[in-house]
């Protein structure tokens, strides 16, 4: 069988409904810590924000880790939890999670643009097309820049809004501003594409969406 075969037997199989239901489970992980936490800090049970930003973060990790790296990233956010509320910085912690979860995000993009090293969205794109061209590979190590300053740039925006006096706006960015945000640049990244590579084939976001989590979880 081709490889454009392949392809295109990949493409008439669909999303599968594991790929939506863990997209959604995450998504309203996130959407919902922001307004948790702020109604536990306000309880007269503030440690409850904390249990609920650990949790958080070790769901999202367990979630979208790839597998070699579940395991090593729920203890590591057991250990810096551990430390911040052995240092005294307890009172941070409830803020944390969309501020780890943008760096890590940014991390993992931001390793992939090494000397040598093949960015993170030609991986993706590979996972699409099984060969890549010279003018994609350009366009796709771009992208993955932006894709990384954008997410240093969410997590500082989270960190500047926890820091003030009410954290209304921290709520609000963190449950919904920084995800629409996410979602715009992808919808509007994936539109910009068809019509700058407009001589190319390209499949729908959903079906790379789950090729991207098939290879993610594996």
């Amino acid at each position: 069988m081709s490889p454009r075969t392949a392809r295109g037997d990949d493409a008439r199989r669909g999303v599968a409904p594991g790929t939506v239901l863990s997209a959604v489970v995450v998504i309203l992980l996130l959407i919902a810590c922001p307004l948790v936490v702020r109604g536990a800090v306000r309880s007269q049970y503030p440690w409850a924000a904390d249990t609920v930003a650990v949790m958080l973060l070790a769901v999202v990790a367990a979630a979208v880790l790839p597998g070699a790296w579940r395991l090593r990233g729920c203890l590591g956010i057991l250990a810096l939890a551990a430390g911040m509320i052995a240092a005294g910085g307890g009172a941070a912690l409830p803020y944390l999670p969309p501020v780890a979860v943008n760096l890590a995000l940014a991390g993992l993009f931001g390793v992939t643009l090494r000397a040598g090293s093949e960015s993170m969205i030609s991986r993706f794109a590979r996972l699409e097309r099984g060969t890549l061209e010279p003018d994609l590979e350009r366009y796709c190590r771009a992208l993955t820049w932006i894709w990384t300053l954008f997410f240093v740039v969410m997590a500082a925006l989270s960190a500047v809004l926890a820091a003030l006096p009410d954290s209304t706006a921290w709520q609000w960015f963190s449950a919904l501003g920084n995800w629409l945000c996410v979602a715009a640049l992808f919808a509007g990244e994936w539109v910009y594409r068809r019509l700058r590579f407009a001589h190319y084939r390209h499949g729908s976001p959903l079906r790379l969406l789950a090729l991207i989590r098939a290879k993610w979880r594996a």
